[in-house]
């Protein structure tokens, strides 16, 4: 391709509103063109690397034993009425015509468990394995990171139906090998396979692949341990408390604490510290079918609560958590915020586990500018009922698994892989017939992977100051050759160029621009070719983008062979490293 006939729009300056690297990079390369909050048009740029990335899904997932189907993108609503999804999920663009209610795909689970209860009839028939590479839609409500967080997407998804569970596992373990292969191949080369929260998909268990990525870019925090291995998103993760040392038991005292009303300001007051203090928090609960509750989580001074597993520990039926608005607390409480504790509170009471076993603890007294000290459970107040794991893990917390330091991380979610057991088949009373006549539903699983983020993932782990640096499987082009000088060099490169095209699988772009050699180099640079063949008075040299190395004095022929061979040995190290 010669670059005059392209569509190549570049910046030199970073957009103010882009704050992640990826999201700046793909507006400066013209990847990406902005229509409105959380929806882009892709460029001809963009699109030769997704369907890249889209390529070596495709193959894997048939390796894997998939078989592409294509599912509509409208959907009707009453398959998520039957599942509780129309009215849990807050993100769906609902839509009605003709006084029918629909909704644009956020996912797949209804419509595809309705096409196997059509068409798969007996075991014989199972296990199936159908994917598709659609556009999703999801009513983000902040978009941000460029194509990161967005309100329309291409996704993969992938839905497994087997006989049983142990189907339903070996469909699991498959997809994880050909998950593992499918970043293996696109250069994803640093990766985290954490556990994680299912979210409104539901299931029984998750697992999320996770590349690293700054606090700009990354969406989800992890935590790890370097010496067991141990890998858990935040809302799932746990961490190991260690045991309150034993002390004698002081008498609790109401003491005038005025004004001090937050963590800090009791700790700095009563000159304890906040691990001493058990913190009770007033949430309100919002259940299926409209019903609400307000209730109090008691946790450890020092510690905060994670409201994706605070929303996990009161069930199914939960569909949100969120702080109690002040008249509820008051009401609760009788006082003022900031002043609340298990002692005489008017609300159903939980627990974290960081509490049990805290002696001589401090505790809000339900009073206005007074709190507790020397409080102990079963002498002063009764122990808690219910006990959760609600707590927000953070670096240092000791694993729980084997009690070294946690590490923490934030990072872009670029898959994520889910047990659905038979939740979705039994819904829609979706089943098969076993030999004796008798009707089982569906084990099922799903499995996610976002193409556009996969791209800008790769961008957070491999650019650096000057651009773009593209793994070789998913560069939009392999190489570019620019003249030093178009009226001097021009031959030369061109024939370079032609014989790249004529003899070689090298998918290059011939920079035939009228441009200055530095503008040209700097566009290279930024759009991140993997090889750059420079045409110039000294001769020819070939510059690897990936690891900065530049060669120098070369013939044709010589840096042709080169960028041909570093394109094959690529692509044959990032294949074979998959499998």
């Amino acid at each position: 391709m010669r670059a005059s006939m392209m569509d190549l729009v570049t910046m030199r300056e970073t957009p103010t509103n882009a704050v992640a690297k990826s999201h700046a990079f793909m507006l400066r390369t013209g990847l990406i063109e902005p229509e409105s909050a959380g929806v882009f048009s892709y460029t001809a740029l963009a699109v030769r690397s997704m369907l890249k990335i889209e390529q070596i899904v495709r193959e894997e997932m048939n390796h894997a034993g998939g078989q592409e189907i294509r599912l509509p993108v409208l959907l009707s609503a009453d398959p998520w009425k039957q599942t509780g999804r129309w009215d849990s999920m807050d993100v769906l663009f609902k839509l009605e015509a003709d006084g029918t209610q629909f909704l644009l795909g956020p996912t797949h689970e209804e419509p595809i468990t309705l096409l196997a209860k059509k068409r798969i009839r007996s075991r014989s028939q199972l296990p199936q394995r159908w994917y598709q590479i659609t556009p999703k839609f999801r009513k983000e409500k902040r978009p941000r990171a460029g194509v990161l967080r967005v309100r329309e997407f291409i996704m993969k998804d992938l839905y497994s139906f087997d006989a049983d569970a142990k189907g339903m596992d070996r469909s699991y373990d498959a997809m994880v090998r050909a998950y593992w292969a499918i970043f293996t191949r696109c250069g994803l080369t640093t990766l985290f396979q954490t556990q994680a929260d299912s979210g409104a998909i539901g299931g029984d268990a998750s697992e999320e692949f996770i590349v690293p990525a700054s606090s700009s870019a990354g969406e989800c925090e992890i935590v790890h341990c370097t010496e067991c291995g141990y890998t858990a998103n935040i809302e799932k993760a746990s961490c190991t408390i260690p045991p309150w040392k034993e002390e004698a038991l002081n008498p609790m005292e109401k003491l005038h604490t005025p004004n001090a009303g937050t963590i800090a300001e009791v700790s700095a007051f009563l000159g304890v510290t906040p691990e001493r203090l058990v913190k009770t928090l007033i949430y309100e609960a919002k259940y299926k079918g409209a019903q609400t509750e307000v209730f109090a989580i008691l946790i450890r001074g020092n510690l905060d609560v994670n409201e994706v597993k605070l929303k996990n520990a009161l069930g199914s039926e939960c569909i949100s958590v969120k702080p109690a608005m002040i008249p509820d607390i008051e009401e609760v409480t009788g006082a003022a915020v900031g002043f609340a504790g298990p002692l005489g509170i008017q609300c159903p009471i939980l627990a974290d586990g960081s509490v049990v076993g805290i002696q001589n603890f401090v505790s809000g007294a339900n009073d206005t500018d007074y709190h507790f000290v020397n409080m102990n459970w079963g002498r002063d107040v009764k122990s808690p009922d219910k006990v959760v794991d609600v707590r927000s893990v953070r670096a240092g917390d000791c694993c729980p698994r084997c009690t070294n330091a946690l590490e923490a991380y934030t990072g872009i979610e670029v898959g994520h892989v889910f047990k659905l057991g038979t939740v979705y088949a039994e819904k829609l009373k979706a089943t098969f017939q076993l030999a004796d006549g008798s009707h089982q539903p569906f084990w099922m699983g799903c499995y996610g992977i976002g193409i556009g983020r996969i791209m800008a993932a790769s961008i957070e782990l491999h650019a650096d100051e000057r651009g773009v640096v593209w793994p070789v499987a998913i560069a939009p082009y392999h190489c570019v050759v620019i003249p030093a000088n178009l009226a001097k060099h021009g031959d030369e490169a061109g024939n370079i160029y032609r014989d790249l095209c004529d003899t070689t699988d090298v998918e290059v772009v011939y920079d035939d621009r009228d441009f200055s050699f530095g503008v040209k180099i700097a566009d290279a640079e930024l759009i991140g070719y993997p090889f750059i063949i420079v045409v110039g008075n000294k001769g020819i040299e070939v510059r690897t983008r990936m690891t900065g190395e530049v060669t120098s004095l070369l013939s044709l022929y010589e840096a042709v062979g080169m960028v041909s061979q570093g394109v094959e040995t690529a692509l044959y190290f990032a294949n074979s490293n998959a499998h």
